[in-house]
């Protein structure tokens, strides 16, 4: 069956190239997402609650915790794909048109980078479809004066401070 791709100018074994492009998006996309996570662990947290997630494991030593699993998730996959492409750059420097060794280096840690990020894809559309905002403690934490409010409410304390 014909497809219509043209044929390669060079043998696939020796451009590393499209994995290592794949490696870097791999790579970028587990960032964007773990900035996601991130935001959802830090909001979370008890003292800020801003937000939570609407499913996830609660505390085994504390009963009235509930942990953002989730977020968890795709922050740990986010920390660990750049060290994966990594790997897979190094394979550029491919020696032969077979070399052995370099590309068969590229296997696992590609298929590795893969599940991560689909694993993290996954856990962040569930993340945001189930995600609760608290508008309510949003409100709060902007108007509680001290260092922890907004910056608005430190320089009207501070200038009543003053008079």
């Amino acid at each position: 069956v014909e497809v219509g791709l043209a044929e390669p100018l060079l043998p696939w074994h020796v451009v590393r190239t499209p994995v290592a492009d794949l490696a870097g998006a791999l790579a970028f996309t587990a960032g964007a997402l773990g900035k996601l996570g991130a935001d959802v662990l830090v909001l979370s947290r008890t003292e800020i609650g801003e937000v939570s997630e609407g499913v996830g494991g609660g505390s085994s030593s504390m009963p009235h915790k509930h942990n953002p699993v989730r977020a968890t998730m795709i922050a740990a996959a986010a920390r660990q794909v750049p060290a994966l492409a990594a790997i897979l750059y190094g394979s550029l420097a491919a020696e032969d048109e077979r070399p052995p060794g370099a590309w068969h280096a590229e296997w696992q840690p590609l298929r590795e980078a893969l599940r991560l990020v689909a694993g993290a894809a996954r856990d962040a559309a569930e993340l945001t479809a189930d995600l609760r905002v608290h508008p309510d403690r949003m409100l709060a934490n902007l108007t509680r004066p001290g260092p922890t409010g907004s910056a608005a409410a430190l320089v009207d304390r501070a200038l009543r401070e003053k008079e």
